[in-house]
């Protein structure tokens, strides 16, 4: 999965809310803002959903060509601003606590 802004920019990534991300909710990721602030979940793709929009008076900033990027064999990783991200969607392969520690390390080594 491959999450993008229209206008092309990265993500700042928030958290999962609680009890995500959660596949039998849908395949598509959604920015909830609650009062803990941004996290994201999963949803129905064919949910109607509110959109931002971002209105200015400025001039477009010109496209600033991305200068990082994730390792070779990891393109299909998600992009921060300082990290790539791997999102599991094998239900087989989610765990939590020490051993979700142990199958990120595995994963990050692992070239696709």
């Amino acid at each position: 999965m491959l999450f993008e802004r229209t206008d092309n920019l990265r993500l700042r990534l928030a958290p999962w809310d609680i009890g995500e991300p959660n596949l039998k909710n849908g395949n598509c990721v959604v920015l909830k803002i609650g009062r803990n602030g941004p996290a994201w979940y999963i949803d129905d793709c064919m949910k109607r959903k509110p959109i931002v929009c971002r209105l200015t008076n400025e001039e477009p900033m010109s496209m600033v060509p991305q200068t990082v990027r994730c390792p070779d064999g990891k393109e299909d990783w998600i992009l921060g601003e300082t990290h790539c991200y791997h999102l599991v969607s094998n239900i087989s392969m989610f765990s939590s606590g020490f051993k979700a520690d142990h199958d990120c390390f595995k994963v990050s080594i692992k070239v696709f």
